[in-house]
């Protein structure tokens, strides 16, 4: 549609041909996919818990395979993308951490997790455990 500004991602582009107060709801939306990092990932090897919100029984025993502040991979089969899960694990010279984390991709043999909000002294134990690493 003519006149109308493109949204890409939370990005609005001016339109010189829009006048204020124009409806939002008009907007031409453009698909992007969210597939894009915004973290290093570094190589581990890090044995976690991981347990899948709102199911019984204990934790499943994993073993982390790489790690960002954004989120981590971990060994274990597949799991439907969207699962919300509770991820437990430790970091050399710091207590454990324990952050929710939702299921983005999956194979066989292998889950990727996004965290859903590290707490700042996560934040913090993480970068110090990345500044160490070789």
């Amino acid at each position: 549609m003519a006149g109308l500004p493109e949204i890409a991602g939370n990005e609005l582009r001016d339109d010189p041909g829009l006048t204020a107060g124009a409806s939002y709801n008009r907007a031409r939306i453009i698909a992007v996919p969210d597939n894009r990092r915004t973290s290093t990932r570094h190589v581990v090897e890090l044995p976690c818990t991981l347990t899948i919100v709102g199911e019984a029984g204990p934790p499943a025993a994993l073993v982390m395979v790489n790690l960002s502040i954004g989120g981590a991979l971990v060994r274990r089969p597949r799991l439907p993308l969207g699962v919300r899960t509770e991820l437990r694990f430790g970091v050399p010279g710091h207590d454990d951490i324990s952050t929710g984390a939702v299921v983005r991709w999956s194979t066989d043999d292998e889950v990727g997790l996004q965290f859903d909000g590290l707490r700042p002294r996560d934040v913090w134990a993480l970068s110090k455990y990345f500044e160490s690493l070789p």
